[in-house]
């Protein structure tokens, strides 16, 4: 794949002809990290027949179940904040089936008791924690 740097880019016809865009993606970068990608005409068609067929095709039902009990959660959180604070709580069918002091806990009982059903356990609290997740780096 070829790399070309977003002033080089500024010229890209200078810099590219078209059978060599027809033939392989060129990167382009700025400052040296990768900001996007030209390819060729057949593979963006293709991408885009493939995003298209991938967002019609309808969620699972498991999904839309999982989110409806988030939403159920969402919708009793502060009546939960008053009885559960600190605790951990599933939620299943819009209702509140399990507590416990840690999720783990919570995740056994519901288990135990409803298999591998679309239950949402979570920990009430005021704001829910953001977990900052660093992407990976190749290191060579």
């Amino acid at each position: 794949m070829k790399t070309v740097t977003l002033k080089e880019a500024q010229a890209l016809y200078n810099v590219l002809d078209e059978n060599q865009l027809a033939q392989e993606p060129v990167l382009l970068e700025r400052d040296g990290r990768p900001i996007g990608v030209f390819v060729p005409m057949a593979e963006y068609e293709a991408f885009r027949a493939w995003r298209n067929a991938e967002q019609q095709q309808p969620r699972p039902a498991s999904e839309e179940a999982f989110q409806r009990e988030v939403a159920a959660f969402e919708h009793m959180k502060p009546e939960l904040l008053k009885t559960h604070l600190g605790k951990a709580v599933a939620v299943y069918h819009g209702e509140i089936v399990a507590v416990g002091e840690t999720e783990a806990q919570v995740y056994e009982q519901v288990t135990a008791r409803f298999g591998e059903a679309p239950i949402f356990i979570h920990v009430v609290e005021e704001s829910s924690r953001i977990y900052k997740m660093p992407h990976r780096k190749a290191i060579r």
